[in-house]
């Protein structure tokens, strides 16, 4: 429950955020500036202690729409995600584990004429997206997630790929000059959105919705802890300097805390 409230308190104070200082985020001047704003906002979270360290990540949900005027529902069935074992989330290595004890009717359940989105969540106090330096490789989370968890999958010509985005600029704090490039930015919304074309055989069915979900929970995992990865390098420099914050009571920092859209059970990986 507490994992709750932290996590809609920081979307609560995301939105304020959003609302009085969309065009107030700090004026970087240079990749060295990104660098010490990037520590500086570390350093307070560090300071401030419980509940500002850690990564929150939430599992994909699916929104089911028609292609024709209808409702919209939220695509919850329990054994969507139900049935993921935690180290396999932890790993975020593929297998088809969503499919377990799912019947073939179920399976092949046609969903023609849907367009069905899949969507999750991943934050911290601040991440690099992306950057792009000189004399440096190119970085970019989406990427690097991508190089984890493996490609989306290739169905078949009746699962439409409308849109797969793993991170966008919005809200972002960003720098663009001769020293290279950043985006930065603490919120990560990855979605995938298929349509289910009509008039197509074989029909893009369950089977296909609950593969493409499996690899949306991949991709999550993955960017959970790349940043988790990038927060604890920040962690380490900033403690060679600041020992006595090693001190400083957090429960979160260095930890993932989940929480599962379906079914509601909240977790913390270490």
């Amino acid at each position: 429950m507490n994992a709750v409230r932290r996590n809609i308190t920081k979307l609560i104070l995301l939105g304020i955020i959003t609302v009085m200082c969309c065009s107030c985020g700090p004026s970087l001047k240079s990749m060295k500036d990104a660098d010490n704003y990037l520590k500086e906002d570390r350093l307070k979270c560090l300071r401030n202690g419980e509940g500002w360290s850690g990564v929150d990540a939430w599992t994909p949900k699916v929104t089911v729409s028609k292609d024709s005027p209808g409702s919209i529902a939220l695509l919850g069935l329990g054994l969507l995600t139900a049935s993921v074992p935690l180290d396999y989330i932890a790993a975020a290595a593929y297998a088809p584990t969503t499919l377990i004890g799912i019947s073939e009717e179920v399976r092949n359940q046609p969903v023609t004429g849907n367009i069905m989105s899949i969507d999750s969540y991943v934050s911290n106090s601040m991440s690099v997206l992306y950057r792009n330096e000189l004399g440096k490789p190119e970085w970019d989370i989406g990427k690097e997630a991508i190089k984890r968890v493996g490609q989306l999958p290739v169905r078949h010509a009746a699962c439409k790929v409308q849109k797969f985005e793993i991170w966008d600029k919005m809200m972002a704090t960003e720098y663009k000059g001769q020293d290279g490039e950043i985006v930065i930015k603490g919120l990560t919304l990855p979605k995938l959105t298929i349509y289910g074309k009509r008039n197509v055989e074989p029909p893009c069915t369950t089977e296909d919705l609950l593969i493409y979900k499996d690899y949306m929970l991949k991709i999550t995992a993955a960017i959970a802890h790349i940043m988790k990865e990038e927060e604890d390098k920040l962690n380490t420099t900033i403690f060679r300097e600041y020992p006595e914050l090693q001190k400083v009571k957090d429960k979160h920092r260095g930890k993932i805390s989940w929480r599962d859209r379906d079914t509601k059970k909240e977790w913390i990986e270490e």
